[in-house]
């Protein structure tokens, strides 16, 4: 069986993970190969051979992941666009289960100048423009007001995504369904 995904993903997301925790200075190779169980070798081969390399790659690919870059449906009118928002909302809620630090490095990062500042501005970018698009096939906006749009709902969404990594267990019963209908409200404000 080929473990390349599950041990790319494991090294993606043990790398951020220490980053959230201790910081870019205490991030090693040794380290990252050490605690995802996989070999320095295999980190070299895969994904780089600087830390550099590693603290990209790995926000490219978490923020990707978590940006719904990929498998997002399009959008083309109003039904579809609201669809579109929520599918996306949904996985987001379970992406931030999984990854329940990224708020707190999406803060800490977005306007630094290091590697990580310039790939989470990167992965930021290409979200905005996906909702942007989605936004001037569904509704009559033009390219500037779309932009305006989708950067003020990427603002919002993660803005509420630290308010909910902190008050999580605060909601009572069902958090994420809390949550989700808070991003949903969201949404709907672009429709």
């Amino acid at each position: 069986m080929n473990q390349k995904p599950e041990n790319f993903e494991r090294v993606m997301s043990t790398t951020l993970s220490l980053i959230a925790n201790r910081g870019t200075e205490n991030v090693t190779i040794s380290g990252v190969a050490r605690l995802s169980k996989v070999s320095r070798a295999w980190i070299y081969k895969y994904v780089g051979s600087s830390k550099e390399q590693l603290i990209r790659e790995a926000t490219l690919y978490i923020g990707t992941t978590v940006s719904e870059l990929v498998d997002r449906p399009t959008a083309h009118n109003l039904e579809e666009l609201t669809a579109s928002l929520h599918w996306g909302n949904e996985r987001f809620v379970e992406n931030l289960k999984r990854y329940p630090w990224l708020p707190i490095l999406f803060f800490r990062f977005a306007h630094s100048k290091n590697p990580i500042g310039a790939a989470i501005r990167e992965v930021q970018s290409n979200y905005v423009q996906l909702v942007a698009t989605e936004l001037m096939l569904a509704l009559p906006l033009q390219k500037p007001e779309a932009i305006q749009f989708a950067s003020l709902y990427t603002s919002m969404r993660m803005g509420a995504a630290y308010w909910w990594t902190s008050e999580r267990n605060k909601l009572g019963d069902s958090p994420d369904t809390f949550f989700l209908q808070k991003l949903d409200g969201l949404a709907a404000l672009l429709s």
